[in-house]
């Protein structure tokens, strides 16, 4: 089978709701380390949301995964909630009932091209932190989350077969961020040794994305950051 043929068979039809990742956790996780991974053509990567039921995410370690040639499930915007891109590493515990710990993001390349980013609906950061995030107390670091040594790469174009395999134009002319980090995180957050290089047409790139809230109650160290 050829390329194309694959990649086109990997793009759901507009009107599917069918959006493809890596994994997604659910309900009780604890201790759960996601290690070493290589992942292509996908929607997504990988996804903790407590969003809906309750779901709680403790001593989780996401680590040494390559993610790369993204492909968004929705370039004709068909979709009911408009979401066609979902990050590479995408947090969020918005729920009242979910909770999430002693996150660690570490030694992970991500590598996104900005055409696949369609819209203002599709998540516009490849590392996404958001909601009810603590320190559970029981590990060395004293942190509720760790986001550490990880490379991310903004490109301009993907490969050409991706593109041929798709309908739409992303017209997208907000912010991308590297590394963002949303409402309701607590406690002590560490942001180092990351690096974010873009080689795009956006102007606006923003390596680490601290939302401006009053609901952001972390103490945030940045150190080592390399744009």
């Amino acid at each position: 089978m050829d390329l194309f043929r694959a990649i086109r068979m990997l793009v759901p039809p507009a009107w599917q709701n069918v959006r493809n990742f890596w994994i997604e956790l659910k309900g009780e996780n604890n201790g759960v380390t996601i290690d070493g991974n290589d992942g292509q053509y996908n929607a997504g990567g990988i996804q903790l949301f407590g969003e809906g039921g309750t779901e709680v995410f403790e001593d989780i370690t996401i680590s040494n995964n390559t993610f790369r040639d993204f492909i968004n499930a929705d370039p004709g915007g068909m979709l009911t909630d408009g979401s066609g891109f979902l990050g590479a590493i995408a947090v969020s515990v918005t729920n009242a009932t979910s909770s999430a710990s002693d996150i660690t993001i570490t030694g992970n390349e991500i590598t996104l091209a900005e055409d696949q980013v369609f819209d203002e609906f599709d998540l516009n950061s490849l590392i996404f932190v958001n909601g009810n995030v603590t320190d559970g107390g029981d590990d060395a670091d004293a942190s509720s989350l760790v986001v550490d040594g990880n490379t991310i790469s903004i490109v301009e174009t993907s490969e050409q077969a991706i593109l041929d395999a798709q309908t739409g134009t992303a017209n997208f002319d907000g912010t991308l961020s590297g590394i963002f980090v949303g409402q309701g995180v607590q406690d002590n957050v560490q942001i180092t040794n990351n690096i974010v290089s873009e080689s795009v047409t956006l102007e606006k790139i923003a390596g680490v994305y601290i939302a401006a809230n009053p609901f952001l109650s972390a103490d945030i160290l940045i150190h080592r950051f390399i744009v």
